[in-house]
Order: structure tokens, then sequence, then C-alpha cells
């Protein structure tokens, strides 16, 4: 932020199909398992927001403040080859409506379940690299 700016950071909501479920494992093609979310996935994308631009120079106040929400499209993950993770939201701010895709792939075999929380964070990571920066650069005036 060029200066200190008011933040808000409102609700996200959780809009796909499934919540939990969010992808497959196989081995040789053959499925083996589920991937599956513990907790409310939108309020975790909403709390990193938060830090997020708390961390590029924001502060949280009352009165005018610019106000950002989301909307989860979608959360995935695959593995056969690689761990793929992908993070699509709806990003709302100052009346602008813009989508974001966050997204990581690593090489895998028979990946734990510590190798796919790490790849969901990688791509929530990416995620934050790719629209932070557009709300900052949209906060002009609070």
């Amino acid at each position: 932020f060029v200066r200190p700016a008011c933040v808000k950071v409102g609700a996200f909501s959780d809009q796909r199909r499934e919540q939990i479920v969010i992808g497959r494992t196989y081995n040789m093609f053959v499925e083996t398992g589920e991937v599956k979310t513990y907790g409310d996935v939108a309020q975790w994308i909403r709390e990193r927001y938060r830090r997020e631009l708390l961390a590029a120079g924001g502060k949280e106040c009352e009165g005018k403040a610019l106000v950002i929400s989301g909307v989860v499209k979608e959360v995935s993950q695959s593995e056969l080859w690689n761990i793929s993770s992908s993070i699509k939201i709806e990003l709302k701010y100052q009346g602008v409506v813009s989508e974001f895709v966050g997204a990581s792939s690593q090489i895998s075999h028979a990946a734990s379940e510590s190798e796919f929380t790490e790849s969901l964070y990688k791509a929530l990571d990416d995620l934050m690299q790719k629209s932070v920066p557009t709300v900052v650069a949209n906060a002009n005036g609070f």
C-alpha cells in the first residue's frame, strides 16, 4: 500500500458442490483413495487474505475501508506421477469482481498426507502472489 490503507476482509463463501473430497489418488491408473479437506476451506482462505493484506501494509480499522470478500469456486488435487493442486476463487473488492487461480505441481509417487498438504499450501501461496498485488494496487483512497 502507498500508505497504510484500511482493509476489511469480509465473508468468503464456498460454492463447490463437493466440499470435502477434492481429489483422488491413483496407483498405476487404479484409484486407491480420496483426497479430503478438513475444516472450513473458505475460512482458511479468508484468514490467509487477512494476514497477507496486513503484511502488505494494510490495517484493520472501523469506518471507510477497502472491503474484500470472496467465493471459493474450486479446490482440487490429483496424483498420478505428480501431485497437482489448484485453488480457484472469485474475489470482490471496490465493485470489481476478479477470478484468480493458484496452482502447484510437484513430482510424487505414492504421496503422503503431508505431501498433499504441502502442495495445497503451495497452491495457496501462488494464489496470494497473483491476487494480493492486484488488491493492493486498487486500494487508493482507503
